[in-house]
């Protein structure tokens, strides 16, 4: 997991999570990333970068250095081995974070290959190799929120279901 790495987790709260992004990375805004725990794995979405330290420490600005990006994220959910749920709980203080992999999201998705494709799972620019889709008869017999910001797809994906 090691060579995915996307930073480490700084300071913030249960609604922004502060990740500073690891030499060498690139966060974008709308990726999926991953923190690990002892038992569980917190999946977070990034919902806006700037730049800065953590902490804002004015010692800690030395001239010709690099300010590494602070990502803002969101928590998604919690992955355990017996599936997902919402999350609950905010990552540990300096925990590593990654950037998504199919296996880490494989349990969003209980159709897999099966019921009605909706298309690869996106994470920030980057599309993964992780078909979505939706059991054909809890899409016709419940009601199904699709929720994006403008210009994302929302009118193409109900014309073409």
């Amino acid at each position: 997991m090691a060579d995915n790495k996307a930073g480490v987790v700084g300071r913030g709260s249960y609604e922004s999570i502060y990740v500073q992004e690891s030499s060498g990375s690139r966060i974008e805004i709308g990726d999926l990333l991953v923190v690990p725990e002892d038992e569980i794995s917190i999946l977070m979405k990034v919902a806006s970068l700037r730049y800065g330290f953590p902490g804002e420490d004015p010692r800690l600005l030395r001239e010709h250095i690099d300010e590494p990006a602070i990502a803002t994220c969101k928590p998604i959910a919690a992955i355990n081995r017996n599936g997902i749920t919402p999350a609950k709980i905010i990552p540990g203080l300096g925990r590593e974070v990654f950037f998504s992999t199919v296996d880490d999201l494989k349990s969003l998705t209980a159709t897999g290959e099966k019921g009605i494709y909706l298309g690869n799972l996106r994470s920030g620019s980057k599309i993964l190799d992780m078909k979505i889709a939706i059991d054909g008869f809890d899409l016709f017999t419940h009601h199904v929120l699709i929720a994006a910001t403008t210009g994302r797809g929302k009118s193409n994906l109900l014309k073409t279901m």
